[in-house]
């Protein structure tokens, strides 16, 4: 940070993180989003030029244990303590996976809302706090996602984690999504 300010003063830089979203949940699952916590507090304690954090939000609707998709006011609260240092914050990186969740009779629907409401739900949580800033994407079609080679050997159509579908089309995802970040979605 200290090498990036002094080569621009004037670039705004972030701390970038995944799997710190939530705080204050139960079972050692906010053990990294503490720490990270307990990090940028000190390294503003410490005048070094950090202006805000990104909370990387690579979600898995079918995700246990570790792995479960925080709840929305656990995010928020996150959001809120980041910013009591007085950094801004945002979700960086967000896509919801939903292809491990149940198939079958229904199963499209319910992976369908599930997503939504995580795309939906986090977002209008975080909106509610002034420090938060926004929230970037990990690319916008499913066509090009970064989920189908990494957790699916580069097999299409294993998963549809962002807002557009293979043929550039807005999903029912973007339309929450939209909702989340406008007066719709509760903030």
């Amino acid at each position: 940070f200290e090498w990036a300010h002094e080569a621009d003063p004037t670039a705004v830089l972030y701390y970038n993180d995944n799997k710190v979203e939530g705080c204050g949940l139960p079972g050692g699952r906010s053990a990294k989003a503490d720490a990270l916590y307990e990090l940028v507090r000190d390294l503003v304690r410490g005048s070094v030029p950090v202006h805000g954090v990104g909370l990387q939000c690579h979600f898995d609707a079918a995700g246990t244990g570790l792995r479960r998709i925080p709840h929305p006011g656990s995010v928020r609260k996150q959001v809120a303590r980041l910013g009591h240092l007085g950094l801004a914050v945002n979700l960086s990186e967000l896509d919801v996976r939903v292809g491990k969740l149940p198939g079958g009779d229904g199963g499209r629907r319910r992976r369908v809302a599930a997503q939504c409401d995580v795309y939906r739900d986090i977002v209008a949580e975080c909106r509610k706090e002034e420090c938060f800033d926004g929230v970037w994407l990990w690319g916008f079609t499913d066509k090009h996602t970064w989920v189908k080679d990494f957790y699916y050997g580069g097999r299409a159509g294993m998963d549809s984690p962002l807002v557009f579908d293979e043929e550039y089309n807005r999903k029912k995802a973007y339309f929450a999504l939209r909702e989340g970040l406008t007066d719709g979605g509760g903030g």
